[in-house]
């Protein structure tokens, strides 16, 4: 009758563990404001991020205070692209999202036709100032090298 006790405290020792791995997530997010050449918070201007591999769109749409927020995206690379009735439309493109972070992306949009595009295609890491937390992706490889006690 001992065993079968403890057998059942270690299944469902077992269950809570894999029950808190289902809680992590992987999903990052894109914030930012969108402003016109003055400074002034456009509203209302439609916002779009495309995962460049999947080619899945997320779309939302700036607050009164030009403020946007795309939560719960998947790592990877993105474009995102921005556009409002009498402004360019901007696009940048080059985004790169890792794991559990937030990433800003300011536009300053253009005054002037529809039909005009800008687009601006970023090399460089993008400034995370919304967050302190530090992140990085870690090898399969690199996790089974882990020292364990008792292994």
């Amino acid at each position: 009758m001992r065993g079968v006790n403890s057998t059942v405290r270690n299944l469902l020792g077992l269950f809570l563990f894999a029950l808190t791995l289902t809680a992590q997530t992987t999903s990052t997010s894109i914030v930012g404001t969108v402003t016109d050449p003055s400074g002034a918070a456009v509203a209302g201007a439609k916002v779009t991020a495309r995962n460049v591999r999947t080619g899945v769109l997320t779309e939302t749409v700036t607050t009164t205070t030009g403020d946007y927020a795309i939560p719960l995206l998947d790592v990877g690379e993105y474009s995102v692209t921005v556009e409002v009735e009498g402004f360019k439309p901007e696009t940048r493109s080059g985004i790169r999202l890792q794991v559990n972070e937030k990433v800003r992306v300011d536009f300053e949009l253009q005054v002037g036709a529809v039909t005009e595009r800008i687009t601006v295609t970023s090399e460089a890491p993008a400034l995370r100032t919304d967050e302190v937390t530090v992140g990085g992706t870690v090898e399969q490889r690199r996790l089974v090298e882990l020292p364990l006690t008792g292994r």
